[in-house]
């Protein structure tokens, strides 16, 4: 595993801003560019935010399986509402460590737990659906 690119602090602002106002596959491209910059987490959830990964697919499903147990419906705008703030969280994770001179470096699954938990909650979601 090699050692992720630096970002820079308006790399992440034009990406965080392009995934809040445009379309959802501005998360795959963010995503995908991050992934070329040797960021580990992006390639994984690259599937996820596109659902065309074994891996993506599996999550997506294992929500729709918990919101059943839970006798909830979730809809595809809440998903989308979940892949777009997953995504935020993450840039906004990057931001974190890079204005903590942590910049280069890829989250921790600490880190990862935190914007998952915020995110999870911030869209009615308990961590079960994780």
């Amino acid at each position: 595993m090699s050692q992720p690119q630096i970002l820079t602090k308006e790399q992440l602002n034009s990406w965080y801003q392009k995934i809040k106002t445009g379309n959802l596959s501005a998360i795959g491209e963010v995503y995908q560019t991050l992934q070329e910059k040797g960021y580990d987490y992006a390639a994984w959830a690259i599937g996820v935010a596109t659902g065309d990964s074994i891996t993506g697919n599996g999550a997506l499903e294992f929500m729709q399986t918990v919101a059943k147990d839970h006798k909830q419906i979730l809809t595809q705008a809440r998903i989308d509402s979940v892949r777009r703030d997953m995504a935020l969280g993450y840039l906004a994770m990057l931001q974190k460590k890079l204005n903590d001179g942590q910049g280069g470096e890829d989250i921790t699954y600490q880190e990862m737990f935190i914007f998952h938990e915020e995110v999870l909650k911030k869209n009615n979601l308990d961590l079960s659906y994780w």
